[in-house]
């Protein structure tokens, strides 16, 4: 049996995309994503959902001791830290985004190939990335259109700046459409 669906909140507001959490307090944590490779040493990332009619709003919290940015050099979006997206369209069709910098500030949202593949920039998904003292936060604003009611994340850690492999990946996997957990978005309100 499946747990029921996370309602997530009706936000009042529009969240002002800062990377800090001051105005998530009010929001519990959702339950933390599975663990498909092993994490360290550190607590599993907390993750906060809230929308209003127009946007989901996202917030992530990772603890990580050692933050590994995009190389300028290569065009690869996957091999540095991290945030894997995914969202499953109106048609059922799985929709996977990368979230990763060269440096902490604004992020975008990469559109990828089901092998990973950087295709082209998803202006609809815009966020921003901010350095802490136990790691990073990732704030972002997601269109509602892009979706149905299936979000999906998988936080991808990688500890090395010289391999850039994957130490730990916190998240389902997130392979199929299936594996993409459902949760219940507010109504729109009617004015």
């Amino acid at each position: 049996n499946k747990p029921a669906p996370p309602v997530i909140p009706l936000l009042e507001r529009s969240m002002t995309m800062d990377g800090r959490d001051d105005e998530w307090f009010d929001i519990s944590p959702l339950a933390p994503p599975g663990v498909s490779r092993p994490l360290t040493d550190r607590p599993p990332p907390q993750l906060r959902l809230g929308a209003n009619d127009a946007y989901l709003y996202l917030f992530l919290k990772a603890v990580d001791h050692a933050v590994v940015y995009r190389d300028r050099m290569d065009l690869s979006v996957t091999r540095n830290d991290h945030l894997r997206l995914v969202l499953v369209d109106a048609d059922g069709v799985l929709k996977p985004y990368i979230i990763a910098t060269r440096e902490p500030g604004n992020v975008v949202a990469h559109v990828v190939s089901v092998t990973g593949r950087s295709l082209r920039r998803e202006p609809e998904i815009a966020g921003i990335w901010v350095d802490t003292v136990e790691g990073y936060n990732i704030e972002l604003r997601i269109l509602r259109q892009l979706f149905r009611n299936q979000v999906g994340i998988d936080v991808v850690d990688v500890d090395n700046p010289q391999t850039r492999e994957t130490a730990s990946t916190a998240g389902g996997g997130l392979a199929s459409a299936a594996e993409v957990p459902a949760i219940r978005l507010p109504s729109p309100r009617l004015d």
